[in-house]
């Protein structure tokens, strides 16, 4: 496999990381906003 192809593979699984990431902080922040509890609380 050619150098080029890993390194797109690479990008691609990094980016999806960091969407699935960002979407956990998302759902955390709702559930502070929604249900009034802390942030440890939320995060745990």
């Amino acid at each position: 496999m050619s150098a080029w192809r890993i390194r797109v593979s690479l990008f691609l699984n990094f980016f999806v990381f960091a969407i699935l990431l960002n979407t956990v902080g998302i759902v955390i922040k709702r559930v502070i906003d929604d249900y009034g509890v802390s942030e440890a609380l939320a995060a745990s």
